[in-house]
């Protein structure tokens, strides 16, 4: 930590790790001050600080073009390659909020990280800059330690850099399953709650009986089905990697539980006069709702039902185990929840493969019982106790 030896400061650290410094004088509001301590921006906010000025907002930080070969120019290079740019743009947005936090990251008393030459830094300085946020928790770690890998990756590949440093770090096991899976008793304990005819049971069908995520079942509607052999279909491409090559198409049969489920749910005319969605889902205004706002919803319904760890995505965990409870292979858990590798769908083939295997197996923890008085029941009784067995 570095000494500052200014009349009214303090500091202290966030839940991250950061220091941050105050003005703290008596009379007035404590103001935080932005830079480093000795930089120029610093001593322009120290000074009006003491009048009772913050200059955050007012005066904004003027931000200044990054240093040829420092780690910010590097992560400012990487926003206009194509590894960048093809990505989400909800995954562009994350990614650049993580690494313009990182840039702006204290090093040590003088530095931070954006300002570090990117050609100069070590597996140790990559494992260093993944534990600053290992305290937090190991997600943040790892997230963060994604975002630097593919940054040094860009590197390599624009040849700045011959070897990246950073494909060497590990990522920091994480305790946590992700989202909780849904549990038959929830389900029912929610269809209790909502019965048929309501959008919020409406909902659940759709995500239990088709898997999709969230961002793919506020746009399914009519206009996707298709009719085959009498057999109803709902054809769509998942939102999630829809602009790659290698996108795929799903086409998804409506089971009759769901189709009558979808039928006995009544349509939201709008009362302003627009047109009415054409999605199943519906806001209580008639239109369709958008993926953060069905997410806040069926946080809502959930709650309502007593589930309050419950999700929609859990509801997609929970269709994988039911599937593959039912015999589904990872070939097909792959086709119906639009998974392009093995490893996802693997996930719960082998859970539940070991725990057939286990409820088949558990009887041959019992010492095997033979007629024969010859041999004895356990290879632990004594001698002693055989011999007196005997003469008896």
């Amino acid at each position: 930590m570095s000494t500052v030896k200014l009349r009214y400061i303090s500091s202290d650290l966030d839940r991250h790790g950061n220091r941050r410094w105050y003005v703290r004088k008596k009379g007035m509001r404590k103001i935080r001050l932005e830079g480093i301590p000795g930089s120029e921006r610093f001593a322009e906010c120290y000074h009006a600080a003491l009048k009772g000025i913050r200059l955050a907002g007012s005066a904004p930080i003027k931000k200044e073009s990054a240093k040829p070969g420092s780690f910010r120019w590097l992560v400012e290079e990487y926003y206009s390659a194509a590894a960048f740019m093809t990505m989400e743009e909800s995954s562009r947005r994350v990614r650049k909020q993580i690494l313009d936090k990182l840039c702006g990251t204290p090093w040590d008393s003088e530095t931070i990280i954006g300002d570090l030459p990117f050609k100069k830094l070590k597996r140790r300085h990559v494992r260093e800059i993944r534990d600053m946020k290992a305290a937090d928790t190991p997600e943040a770690a790892n997230s963060i330690l994604k975002a630097v890998r593919q940054v040094l990756a860009f590197a390599v590949e624009d040849e700045h850099i011959e070897h990246s440093p950073a494909g060497d770090v590990d990522y920091i096991p994480s305790k946590s399953g992700g989202h909780h899976t849904w549990t038959v008793e929830e389900i029912q304990q929610y269809e209790q709650r909502h019965p048929v005819g309501t959008m919020a049971r409406l909902a659940l069908s759709l995500l239990a009986f088709l898997g999709p995520r969230r961002s793919d079942v506020i746009r399914l509607g009519e206009p996707m089905v298709r009719v085959k052999d009498d057999r109803r279909f709902i054809k769509f491409i998942p939102f999630k990697g829809r602009n790659k090559q290698d996108r795929i198409e799903l086409e998804l049969p409506i089971l009759p539980e769901l189709d009558a489920i979808i039928a006995a749910t009544p349509r939201i005319r709008p009362k302003d006069g627009k047109a009415v969605s054409l999605t199943y889902l519906q806001t209580e205004f008639g239109l369709a709702f958008s993926a953060a706002g069905f997410g806040n919803k069926m946080r809502d319904w959930c709650d309502q039902a007593g589930l309050p760890h419950c999700s929609a995505h859990g509801l997609r965990k929970a269709g994988a185990t039911i599937a593959a409870e039912n015999g589904a292979s990872t070939h097909d858990l792959m086709a119906i929840f639009g998974w392009k590798t093995l490893k996802e769908a693997a996930r719960y083939t082998e859970r539940v493969r070991k725990h057939l295997l286990a409820a088949k197996n558990m009887h041959k923890l019992v010492p095997e019982q033979k007629e024969s008085k010859s041999v004895p029941p356990f290879s632990g009784t004594s001698r002693t106790v055989r011999k007196t067995a005997k003469k008896t």
